[in-house]
């Protein structure tokens, strides 16, 4: 999704209206009975478009918030988790500085050499966040960190700059509102495969929340999965 069209839904107050259109599609779907369910089911083929609009309303909002202009004077860090020692770990200043000059550019990776003695390559997707290595395939979240200048202490993080107007995530009652919906749909048998597909990518999206990780849980997400 563009930012125009963010903007048109955010103007035409759209996304409060689709989130209680999934809600009501949802519970009318689980109050039928089974002949009933697949008669309805043929009627909501419309779902599948709606999953993938909030899916990348969601990914629009996070693309804003990645990807914003550092503050003035800030001085930005680039860092890599070590899930071995449970600790962040900062890229060289070279390949702080290769990085940050790729991510304003818009780029969706970067190569990049760690600072140890084997040299181990390494390739940065902005959109996940995590680093790749080339030779092992290990995956390790990456974060980026602007602190003012006033305070250059590595230890203070700053909080996500608040993204324009046009572009504002759920707010909490409606992601729950929309996980649950979700979660409870995928337990449907009737629905057709690429509405489940778009409904599966939203889940997986949402998911990243630890709050929305539990919601799926308590509605049986994972049960629906493995069965």
């Amino acid at each position: 999704m563009t930012l125009p069209c963010a903007e048109v839904v955010c103007e035409q107050e759209l996304l409060a209206a689709l989130v209680s259109l999934l809600h009501m599609a949802q519970c009318r779907h689980s109050t039928l009975s089974p002949p009933e369910n697949t008669s309805v089911s043929n009627n909501l083929r419309w779902l599948g478009p709606l999953f993938l609009l909030l899916d990348q309303w969601e990914k629009t909002y996070s693309s804003i918030i990645w990807h914003r202009p550092p503050k003035p004077n800030a001085i930005i860090l680039w860092q890599w988790f070590d899930s071995i020692h449970g600790r962040w770990c900062p890229y060289t200043p070279e390949s702080t500085q290769l990085i940050e000059k790729a991510y304003q550019r818009g780029d969706a990776t970067i190569k990049v050499l760690a600072n140890t003695p084997g040299k181990q390559r390494y390739l940065l997707h902005f959109n996940q966040m995590v680093q790749v290595n080339s030779d092992t395939t290990t995956h390790r979240p990456v974060i980026r960190i602007e602190i003012p200048r006033e305070d250059s202490s590595t230890e203070k993080v700053l909080s996500v700059a608040d993204p324009p107007v046009a572009c504002q995530c759920l707010n909490e009652e409606q992601a729950h509102t929309v996980m649950r919906s979700c979660t409870r749909l995928l337990s449907s048998t009737t629905l057709d495969p690429d509405t489940l597909h778009a409904n599966l990518r939203l889940c997986l999206r949402l998911s990243r929340q630890s709050e929305l990780s539990a919601v799926f849980y308590k509605e049986g997400g994972l049960q629906t999965l493995l069965s």
